[in-house]
């Protein structure tokens, strides 16, 4: 059975993530999307909040991930990318929580949000 779970010290490799938020109706960018990432299985371990900019996206960041060997070496039974939580907000829509964002070392994970807006019988 493959490992899931691993602890910053098991993790010496990073990766980066991007988040990019649009509306899910017109597909425009949310400027001002509050991104906030946490480990999988670990909700209260926030490490890390982003806001969007005016095109509706994050700025990259490195996370913590696997060995790279991981990835390479099949016989290896360990997973071989880490698994984040992301809860994006906004004003004005609904919130969305992504379980399970994978993040491999020395890769650049682009995680593409659609948020509904709230509909005037929600505010």
């Amino acid at each position: 059975m493959k490992s899931v779970y691993h602890t910053q010290a098991d993790m010496p490799d990073t990766g980066r993530l991007q988040v990019s938020v649009a509306s899910r109706v017109n597909r425009d960018p949310i400027p001002d999307a509050r991104v906030t990432i946490s480990f999988t299985g670990e909700p209260e371990s926030t490490f890390e909040e982003l806001n969007t900019n005016e095109s509706g996206q994050t700025e990259q960041i490195e996370l913590n991930a696997p060995p790279l060997e991981y990835s390479l070496d099949p016989s290896i039974e360990a997973q071989p990318y880490a698994e984040y939580t992301l809860d994006v907000r906004a004003p004005g829509f609904e919130p969305v929580s992504i379980s399970g964002a994978e993040i491999l070392p020395d890769v650049t994970a682009v995680q593409n949000v659609r948020l509904r807006p709230l509909t005037p019988a929600d505010t």
